[in-house]
């Protein structure tokens, strides 16, 4: 702004400067031309009228005092040359068709601007016509204007330069004296007392929309931290990327889900980050328009990768990808499928028994003696299909997490009224159980901490050998309360001890027929423990099994 403000001030004073310097050296040239006319008109006159009084005897005369700037010459009424003060009138040509001469002859004056043939360069002629019909000319070199123009082109040059040297410095003031004002201005309002008036509107204008800018981008950047502050707490991944598939932003669980080394990758094409084969075909689909979505495996981890295009209009400007951990929902999902099975086969033996007795029975094809058989079976079926739907709605209640009951619950007594629960089929089979420890009250849910150990103490029972024996113990370690069930055993094999807290699973696959159960006792365990926070320890081998919940 300074640079124009001060070119055009230059330019405007120079411009100025020059119109008037040229205008005084035209005007000063014309007022020497002027002059020249009227010199030259006057000498006319005054010969004229020496010539009527005197004749050839005032031009001898007048010839005896030549002058440097006017040439004269009488001429004829017929045209030819009287008299020149400029050569011989005898070899002058006759001055009939001379403009100034014909129009003296004519209008009694004339006057012309033309080269001579006798005098160099261009000359003023002024004629005047006598009584007798003759005229006098007075010729005026123009010389001399043109000198004087050189020298007033000289001297306006001179005073021209002087003038643009003025000029650059006044316009270095005014531009500063113009701009300083424009320099001080405070837009945040206050310290412009100096400015220009006429800005004012312009000014207020200017802080109004600085104020609204001002909040705009702090709403901007607001916005901006609380979506990098929520993206990068997400534990799903979140890419951004153009239609190119450059990277354009992303979060830290985004390069942790694809398993990249990169620290940042933005700027990076997307398949310099992962180029698994699933990744880029949903990238690609995305890419054409097409939403898409697979999932990557990756060092034991399940990865759901979501693709979807970004439009603006009907022109597609990016790509979004969303990738979420989904081993865990894939191993649920798989639990899910293996649960129902587990229970159809679960309860497809019973309903077969039960079934078929009743069938036989009600055919007829039963013997009275027989009756009681079958009676029995068909109980013992129904009872095992009724604990194993109590245990699956048991189960069911603490993989819904709903509000349990919490009270002050204290196991050693839980333990003593399971262990009196269990007497009966101990004693079927000399298994000896007996229960140890110190009273110790903890905060649970009484309904889950009484099946975590009628669990424990029914698989030591069954699993136990005959004559053998189950302890149970409550005790305080580290301020802490543990419950151990202790048996002797056919221990659990080393390469089963990770499965056994799955659901329906059995481990002696042989002896699942003759060890009645439903196969969800340790599952149910493993809830009771994870609802209380309790950790679990499995030590089993060819002499017993320990399990025992550590609780915080």
């Amino acid at each position: 702004m300074r640079k124009r403000i001060f070119r055009l001030s230059f330019v405007l004073a120079a411009a100025a400067a020059f119109a008037a310097c040229a205008l005084t050296a035209f005007f000063a040239c014309g007022s020497y031309f002027d002059a020249i006319k009227a010199g030259a008109a006057s000498d006319a006159r005054s010969i004229g009228a020496g010539i009527e009084l005197a004749g050839f005897d005032y031009l001898d005369r007048l010839n005896m005092k030549p002058s440097q700037t006017r040439r004269v010459t009488w001429i004829g009424a017929d045209g030819e040359v009287l008299y020149d003060s400029a050569g011989d009138a005898a070899f002058a040509e006759n001055h009939m068709d001379r403009p100034e001469v014909s129009g003296a002859m004519a209008n009694g004056s004339g006057e012309s601007i033309r080269r001579s043939d006798t005098i160099p360069g261009w000359t003023y002629y002024s004629a005047a016509r006598q009584s007798d019909g003759s005229v006098l000319r007075v010729a005026a070199p123009m010389l001399g204007i043109l000198q004087s123009f050189m020298v007033y082109a000289l001297l306006v040059l001179a005073l021209l330069a002087a003038l643009m040297v003025c000029a650059g410095a006044i316009s270095s003031v005014v531009t500063r004296r113009i701009v300083e004002p424009l320099s001080r201005l405070d837009l945040d309002g206050g310290g412009d007392k100096d400015a220009y008036d006429e800005i004012a509107p312009l000014l207020s204008r200017i802080r109004s929309q600085k104020l609204q800018i001002g909040a705009q981008l702090a709403s901007l950047e607001r916005q901006r931290a609380d979506f990098a502050a929520i993206t990068r707490n997400m534990s799903e991944g979140f890419i951004m990327m153009d239609a190119g598939g450059v990277v354009l932003s992303h979060n830290p669980s985004a390069l942790n889900l694809l398993d990249s080394r990169l620290a940042d990758a933005a700027g990076y094409h997307i398949y310099g980050v992962n180029r698994a084969k699933e990744l880029r075909a949903v990238i690609e689909s995305a890419r054409s328009g097409r939403a898409a979505e697979s999932v990557l495996e990756s060092a034991g981890r399940r990865t759901l990768a979501s693709a979807h295009p970004v439009f603006e209009g009907d022109i597609q400007r990016g790509v979004t990808l969303i990738l979420m951990d989904a081993t865990e929902r894939l191993e649920r999902e798989r639990l899910r499928r293996e649960f129902a099975s587990n229970v159809s086969h679960e309860l497809k033996t019973p309903l077969t028994v039960l079934s078929g007795s009743a069938e036989l029975m009600m055919n007829g094809m039963v013997e009275p003696s027989g009756a009681r058989r079958f009676g029995e079976a068909m109980y013992k079926e129904a009872r095992r299909m009724n604990a194993l739907i109590d245990d699956i709605l048991f189960l069911s209640k603490l993989d819904e997490g709903g509000e349990l009951d919490l009270e002050d619950v204290d196991l050693l007594a839980l333990a003593a009224s399971a262990a009196e629960r269990f007497a009966g089929m101990a004693a079927e089979r000399g298994v000896s159980i007996s229960v140890e420890g110190e009273p110790i009250v903890i905060r649970g849910a009484r309904s889950a901490l009484d099946a975590m150990i009628r669990n424990l103490a029914d698989n030591a029972v069954k699993y136990n050998i005959d004559g053998g024996s189950v302890k149970i113990t409550v005790s305080g370690e580290g301020g802490r309360a543990v419950l151990a069930v202790e048996d002797t055993g056919i221990g659990i094999p080393k390469p089963e001890q990770g499965r056994v807290f799955e659901r329906f699973y059995r481990v002696d696959k042989g002896r699942g027929n003759a060890i009645p159960g439903t196969g969800l006792g340790l599952a149910i365990v493993k809830h009771a423990a994870m609802i209380h926070g309790a950790r679990l320890e499995l030590i089993s081998g060819e002499g017993g099994t320990r399990i025992a919940a550590t609780f915080p």
